[in-house]
């Protein structure tokens, strides 16, 4: 059997203090519902969902979530409903509601979410993970909630952030981390933590609003999983490795997306000539959305660019308005393109939506009305390549990272990635590989296990640059390490920072080096026993 009930819908974000709500006939004086919040008691209403009691206008308030706080009375013990009444409330609104909210309603059911527990993050005390970098107020964060998607923070509290893999179909819409507030199916743990470098794991699963998967597999149920990893150097620069298992097609993993705090429009967060491309060979173009929305290019040809492997851009700078800019850099066989579609003018010169990150409403796709809540929006896509990886994965790799300095400043790191210099082992190993998808050389089939020392040369030249290198020397066991590049000694501290990678049976080093040369240099490795 249904029952009724007097609901007082509260549907606003974070903060909306409520000092009381009166309800009265039009023939009567005095209220013949009345809640002044000056305390909450047990008695024929009752008060669900989150909320806290503040100092109000005169006495208490109280201070909703947004979702579950509501007023509840019985239907036996409701007035009766005349045709004129009229409804009374102090309300100080922190944020428009999600969608039409009524401030007295009628329910006709009983709804499971009226009474759910904490709906934010009910979580331990470090459910994040934060890397930082010295002499910098540059953070990354992966944070709950933005679903553990990862984003660079520059001074200034400017939110640079980015998508997942994404899949779309008509009946889910879109499938995505972006849809999964409780963060069901996501996940983020620190795999390495060294002075050379940190890496940082995140697992998930896209997900659609009505909680849907991506290509599952019909006879064994599974749906995409993706693995991310991202190895962050204390240049202040970090690769991100996308793996996708999946048993359909590949899918897309990036795009440009800016976070804007409450009360700020994408105006506030960016300049409107807000991106900057650059090829490597140095020549820079910069993007305006100041009119209308530009244009890169008409299919695979590039308007302000060339279309060789080098005359393609490959480095793209958000021009933020803070005096550190998020970049990121990609393989010579991406594909940029602007997000031209959704932009809705008298709100913005961008496409911008408040359903991510932080809301809880399931939603792919909210339009900003007002710069009431926490929202995104989005420039561009990089286009990074997919490749075909072992059995049902593929994966993409590209850089990010922030400067202060000019766009095209970042030529020399983008060739150091795209064309490193070639290692030469003279003495001490077998194998030396470069693995873009780490930004660093792998020394395998070390001579050295003993004594003795790690001899090689990187053969630099302006086209193949060194900028800050890095080495995982396999099986180098659980000691020091010291380092001569041309000969001299180099201290361990600011300019030569390494660790230990524990493995099942062994210790791998990882070691990072402050230098930067457009000529071959000859570096050596020796072990040096602990005391």
């Amino acid at each position: 059997m249904r029952t009724m009930a007097w609901r007082i819908l509260l549907l606003v974000f974070l903060l909306l203090p409520l000092s009381g709500i009166s309800l009265t006939w039009a023939q009567d004086e005095a209220p013949v519902m009345l809640w002044s919040f000056d305390r909450v008691e047990p008695g024929k209403d009752v008060l669900k969902g989150n909320y806290r009691l503040v100092q109000g206008v005169k006495g208490k308030a109280i201070v909703m979530d947004g979702y579950t706080t509501c007023v509840v009375r019985e239907a036996d013990q409701g007035p009766k409903m005349g045709q004129d009444f009229t409804i009374e409330a102090w309300i100080a609104l922190g944020a428009y509601p999600w969608n039409w909210a009524p401030i007295v309603a009628q329910e006709n059911t009983i709804s499971m979410n009226s009474n759910q527990d904490a709906v934010c993050w009910p979580v331990s005390s470090d459910p994040d993970i934060v890397v930082q970098f010295d002499d910098s107020p540059v953070l990354v964060v992966f944070w709950r909630g933005t679903r553990y998607g990862p984003a660079w923070v520059m001074e200034k509290d400017k939110w640079m952030a980015d998508q997942s893999i994404e899949n779309f179909n008509n009946k889910d819409g879109c499938i995505e981390h972006m849809l999964d507030p409780r963060c069901r199916f996501s996940h983020v743990r620190i795999v390495e933590n060294t002075p050379a470098r940190v890496v940082v794991h995140w697992r998930y699963c896209p997900t659609s609003a009505n909680k849907n998967h991506s290509q599952v597999n019909p006879i064994s149920g599974w749906e995409d999983w993706v693995d991310e990893y991202y190895t962050f150097y204390p240049d202040q620069v970090g690769i991100r490795k996308v793996i996708l298992y999946s048993e359909g097609r590949s899918l897309w993993p990036e795009e440009v997306i800016a976070l804007c705090q409450p009360g700020q429009t994408p105006e506030d967060v960016v300049e409107l000539s807000a991106m900057t491309l650059v090829n490597l060979k140095g020549k820079s173009h910069a993007y305006t959305w100041s009119d209308k929305t530009p244009r890169v290019r008409e299919g695979d040809k590039y308007f302000h660019f060339g279309n060789k492997p080098e005359e393609k851009p490959v480095i793209m700078r958000v021009n933020m308005k803070s005096d550190y800019k998020p970049f990121q850099i990609f393989e010579t066989s991406n594909r940029f393109s602007i997000f031209a579609h959704e932009q809705r003018k008298g709100f913005s010169h961008f496409p911008w939506w408040n359903h991510w990150p932080v809301s809880q409403v399931p939603s792919d796709g909210r339009y900003c009305q007002a710069a009431d809540r926490a929202s995104h929006f989005s420039l561009a896509w990089g286009g990074p390549p997919p490749h075909k990886g072992e059995g049902k994965t593929f994966w993409w790799a590209w850089m990010y990272g922030a400067t202060k300095e000019d766009a095209v400043s970042l030529v020399p790191l983008g060739r150091s990635w795209l064309l490193p210099p070639k290692l030469i082992v003279k003495n001490g190993a077998d194998n030396a590989l470069y693995d873009l998808t780490q930004r660093c050389y792998m020394i395998s089939g070390l001579k050295t296990r003993s004594k003795g020392k790690l001899l090689f040369i990187l053969d630099a030249d302006s086209n193949s640059p060194v900028v800050n290198p890095a080495f995982v020397v396999e099986d180098w066991g659980n000691r020091e390490a010291e380092i001569l590049v041309d000969g001299k000694m180099v201290s361990r501290g600011e300019s030569f920072r390494y660790g230990h990678i524990r493995r099942v049976n062994r210790y791998d080093l990882v070691a990072w080096l402050q230098l930067e040369t457009d000529q071959a240099v000859e570096i050596s490795l020796s072990p040096v026993d602990r005391d």
